[in-house]
C-alpha cells in the first residue's frame, strides 16, 4: 500500500482546497490504508475519507468548529467528540494574534474517562505524541499561524512555528486545521 503521507503532498500541489479535494477523491482508495483527512483554504474546507476500497468520499464542511476522530465529522456517538465538541464550541474562538489559551488548555486536558481524552496518555504503544493548532485567516493580508507541541501538550506545551505558507505548502506541511469562514 502507498503511504498516506502522499495525500497531503498531493493536496499541497493545488492552489485551492476544492481542487485538491477533487483530485484526492478521484484516487483509488484501495492503494492506501483507510484515512480521514481535512483539506482547507481561506474559502472552503473538505473532509475526505478513504475506506481502503473504491474512491475516497468527499464532504464539504460548513464554516465553524468541527471534530473528527475515526468516523464522520462531529459524530456525537464517539465519546471523545461527545465530550469535547461542545467544550470547543462553548469557548470564544481564539484570536491567533492575541493567544490560544482556551484551545491549548482543552488540547492538553488529560482527564478521564478513558476513551474520551483529547490528550491520550500512553497505553500499549499508543498515545498523543504531538498536537497542532493551525489558523488560516479569512483575510488575505494576514498570515496563517501554527502552534505545535512536540509531545503531550500537558507536558511539552505549544510553541509557534514560523514558516512561509508557500514553502510549507510546497513541502507538504499542514496547511489548515480549523476552518473559520
Amino acid at each position: 500500500k502507498r503511504s498516506r503521507g502522499d495525500l497531503p503532498l498531493l493536496a499541497a500541489q493545488f492552489a485551492h482546497a476544492a481542487d485538491a479535494a477533487r483530485a484526492i477523491s478521484e484516487l483509488d482508495a484501495g492503494t492506501f490504508r483507510s484515512f480521514n483527512m481535512v483539506v482547507a483554504d481561506r474559502e472552503e474546507a473538505f473532509f475526505l475519507r478513504g475506506l481502503g476500497y473504491g474512491q475516497p468520499q468527499i464532504m464539504r464542511l460548513e464554516p465553524g468548529v468541527h471534530m473528527i476522530a475515526s468516523g464522520e465529522p462531529d459524530e456525537i456517538t464517539t465519546p471523545r467528540i461527545a465530550r469535547h465538541l461542545p467544550r470547543f464550541r462553548a469557548i470564544e474562538p481564539p484570536d491567533p494574534q492575541i493567544g490560544w489559551s482556551g484551545w491549548s488548555a482543552l488540547l492538553a486536558d488529560r482527564s478521564l474517562p478513558a476513551g474520551s481524552e483529547l490528550n491520550i496518555p500512553p497505553r500499549s504503544g499508543f498515545g498523543t505524541t504531538n498536537s497542532s493548532i493551525i489558523a488560516v485567516p479569512a483575510e488575505t493580508d494576514r498570515l496563517a499561524r501554527w502552534l505545535f507541541s512536540g509531545g503531550a501538550p500537558d507536558r511539552v506545551g505549544f510553541r509557534e512555528v514560523e514558516f512561509e505558507p508557500a514553502v510549507a505548502i510546497a513541502s507538504g506541511a499542514p496547511s489548515a486545521g480549523q476552518y473559520a469562514g
